[in-house]
């Protein structure tokens, strides 16, 4: 799936994101103040081209209640527009979910080869100091899953670096067991989206391996790792936005699809800190404090406490500033070889340190959160 496929299957995704903002408002109470920045964006952008599908396809429609992000699904039978019961509504969302999940409806190779061929251009423009014709050879590959009990949240992830910094290793979501997919279902904001998730996946992924890739390249070397994860995490969420800006990229992202990744993005972390807070959200705020100098060892040995904290600090870095996203670089790469675990933490870009001192606890910096994944 890619090119001439991936509009009708990235209006159909934006489509079950904004019904589950109704079937959360609806529930919440809360209604339109409680929607986050990328939240009205994705309504802004998206209703029109997901309306045409539900009108045609579901015989109902979505209308913005409000101008703060209030959504709320109505029939489309006969003269009126009436609400759509909350039966009505699940049934619809049942549908989606469906033509989502259904065998092959994503090709995930095309995307992440497609993904990184131009996450190095992106790369490349805000990176003079990098050298091209090395960044040129970074490659997507799809892994191959080891399928033993001890290798599940390694077989559900996204690799960089190896063969000298040349290739990043993605996972086909197509191929997965029942047991990783099970895994995957541990950490996702809803259970029975796992292709709808590793598409999302293939957008932020590559941005955190292809920095782990150049760390590679540069010869930096990190004896505890979580240096190293520091930065790739703390560079992903920004490097994402600039590829989505990318003039060649515009297939790559069709109207909305940014703001439908990155509010599935807030909720999977929010699920993701009900899931792991007390001492592992404390080694959190310690570790991403530290730039990563600090090693979280009850994390390490919680399985998928390590996944939470390298997307959450994505999630939380994220800017869409290109200044910040190049300062942000040169924190990480510039006069960093050998030994990083040797060198003294490096200084936050002014932007970043403001933003996290906004998103302790909640949805990072972007808007007010939302406590939809406990609710859906």
């Amino acid at each position: 799936m890619l090119r001439a496929g991936l509009g009708r299957v990235a209006t159909i995704s934006q489509a079950v994101t904004l019904l589950d903002m109704v079937a959360y408002q609806r529930r919440s109470g809360h209604g339109c103040a409680r929607a986050t920045r990328a939240q009205r964006g994705l309504l802004a952008k998206a209703l029109p081209g997901v309306n045409a599908l539900l009108r045609e396809q579901h015989r109902c429609a979505l209308e913005a209640v409000g101008d703060d992000g209030g959504v709320e699904a109505v029939g489309c039978d006969g003269d009126g527009h009436e609400r759509l019961d909350d039966e009505a509504l699940a049934h619809v969302l049942r549908q989606l979910e469906a033509v989502l999940e259904a065998p092959e409806t994503f090709d995930y190779g095309s995307l992440v080869r497609e993904i990184t061929r131009w996450l190095l251009e992106a790369l490349i423009a805000n990176c003079p100091y990098l050298d091209r014709s090395q960044m040129r050879m970074i490659h997507a590959v799809p892994a191959v899953p080891f399928n033993e009990k001890w290798s599940v949240q390694m077989d559900i992830s996204f690799e960089g670096g190896a063969e000298g910094g040349n290739v990043i290793a993605f996972p086909d979501a197509n191929k997965f067991s029942e047991g990783l997919i099970k895994a995957w279902e541990a950490l996702a904001h809803k259970p029975g989206r796992t292709h709808r998730d590793f598409f999302f996946r293939c957008y932020r992924g590559p941005p955190h391996e292809v920095i782990h890739c150049v760390q590679t390249k540069i010869k930096q070397f990190d004896s505890t790792g979580w240096i190293a994860e520091h930065d790739a995490s703390f560079v992903s969420g920004s490097l994402m936005y600039a590829l989505s800006q990318h003039p060649s990229c515009k297939l790559l992202f069709p109207e909305g699809l940014y703001e439908d990744v990155l509010v599935n993005w807030e909720w999977e972390v929010e699920r993701e800190m009900q899931l792991f807070g007390g001492d592992i959200e404390q080694e959190y705020q310690t570790w991403r404090t530290a730039c990563g100098l600090f090693v979280p060892k009850m994390t390490m040995a919680t399985p998928g406490a390590s996944y939470y904290l390298k997307n959450r600090l994505g999630l939380e870095a994220l800017s869409e500033e290109r200044d910040v996203l190049r300062q942000q670089l040169e924190m990480c790469l510039v006069n960093r070889t050998g030994d990083v675990s040797r060198l003294p933490a490096p200084t936050l870009p002014p932007a970043t340190a403001a933003a996290y001192a906004t998103c302790t606890g909640q949805v990072p910096n972007k808007g007010c959160a939302c406590t939809m994944s406990k609710q859906l």
